[in-house]
């Protein structure tokens, strides 16, 4: 019985070292690809944990499998790529224009997908509407 007690001690410690992002579930059996295809609006924009999201209620991201995006804002859109970076939590936005940010992945979940500026620290917690 100890036995079985001890491995079950170890299992939990090793799956909570392999969460890829701070606020995520622990495991998702849905590849990352999958959970970010979608269209997004901001739910809620946080600039030094200053809500900021009036500023962004206009803009709509929708991120395609085949890793394109388009950013529209009222009539406007602009169009680029996104991509993962060296580290699991890289999230690189490339628009047409030579606009590139990179993000910080927060959460990522089928409905929520949490990101973070890693210069300006503007998160970006975005539920998707699609």
């Amino acid at each position: 019985m100890k036995k079985y007690a001890l491995l079950s001690v170890l299992l939990i410690l090793t799956l909570g070292a392999c969460k890829k992002y701070p606020d995520s579930p622990m495991i998702s059996f849905i590849p990352r690809a999958e959970r970010i295809e979608g269209k997004w609006k901001a739910d809620q924009v946080l600039y030094n944990d200053v809500d900021s999201t009036s500023s962004f209620k206009l803009h709509i991201w929708e991120f395609t499998r085949n890793q394109s995006v388009i950013r529209q804002v009222l009539d406007t859109k602009e169009l680029g790529f996104w991509t993962t970076g060296n580290r699991d939590s890289d999230f690189i936005i490339e628009m047409d224009n030579g606009e590139r940010t990179t993000y910080e992945i927060r959460r990522l979940k089928r409905k929520e997908f949490w990101i973070k500026n890693r210069k300006t620290q503007l998160e970006f917690r975005l539920v998707n509407i699609k």
